[in-house]
């Protein structure tokens, strides 16, 4: 069984803080739940003896605890300065925060590991003989999904055609990066799904960065409002082939992650 030994929260490592995951009373190093299955709405429309599917959704995030000390031996307790860095740590922002297994204890590549938004909704001190050996913590993600690592495409005028591998049925909204390579007017389409952006009035060297769920839509140049030129619509991507069309003088990068449906 491929076992992790580590985890990275946020920006820090728990190895940095001369901690591993463990067990406490024989318990695992993880439990995880998966909330996969979605909630249903029916109705019954009239004149019909079956009920029809309305619509569906989800509604529980994924929620997991691990336990966290250090190895066995006679340093194995926790002082109380390790134990503040800890709490600061883990609870000291408010904000979900990317979390990864790392360290697995077989021939493991990273790589292929799941990421999880989370913040941390528990956090219990472990106690032996009246000494804090380690901890229990409880974190809820964002999502009922874990993402893969950051994936990349480069796209030139033309069609391209990327593949993506999702385990939800719902929308991707790629972060994207464009710079014009002369003035004019740009856009990008999807024929697999349908959804398009388009730009207008942009200057040679312009850089437009846009991301549904995070910042928005910037330039690089402040003298143009480039929501005035913006047609308010977001491309996306679905599982499987994506055909995109790209019309216009610039590069483009599109960075995204596909949603998974694994253990942690």
């Amino acid at each position: 069984m491929t076992t992790a030994t580590s985890f990275v929260f946020g920006d820090l490592s728990l190895k940095s803080f001369g901690l591993s995951l463990c067990s406490f009373d024989g318990g695992g190093e993880a439990s995880i739940s998966l909330p996969y299955v979605p909630s249903y709405t029916t109705e019954k429309p009239p004149a019909h003896y079956r009920w029809q599917v309305a619509g569906s959704k989800y509604e529980t995030p994924i929620t997991f605890s691990v336990s966290i000390g250090k190895t066995c031996g006679p340093n194995h307790l926790i002082s109380r300065d390790e134990e503040r860095a800890l709490a600061k740590w883990l609870t000291a922002c408010p904000d979900f925060q990317e979390f990864h297994f790392e360290d697995y204890d077989t021939d493991w590549d990273d790589s292929f590991g799941i990421s999880y938004f989370v913040h941390v909704t528990s956090l219990e001190k472990e106690m032996l003989g009246g000494n804090c050996i380690g901890f229990t913590v409880e974190f809820t993600a964002d999502s009922p999904f874990g993402f893969s690592s950051p994936i990349t495409a480069k796209l030139s005028a033309g069609v391209t055609t990327i593949y993506v591998d999702s385990d939800s049925n719902d929308a991707i909204y790629p972060h994207l990066v464009l710079t014009a390579n002369a003035p004019g007017n740009f856009s990008i389409q999807n024929l697999t799904n349908g959804s398009f952006s388009r730009f207008h009035n942009l200057s040679a060297g312009e850089k437009l960065t846009m991301e549904k769920t995070g910042s928005g839509l910037l330039s690089s140049l402040p003298s143009h409002v480039i929501l005035d030129d913006f047609d308010k619509n977001w491309i996306s991507l679905t599982d499987g082939a994506n055909e995109l069309l790209v019309e216009g003088d610039a590069s483009l990068t599109l960075t995204y992650r596909e949603p998974r449906k694994a253990g942690v």
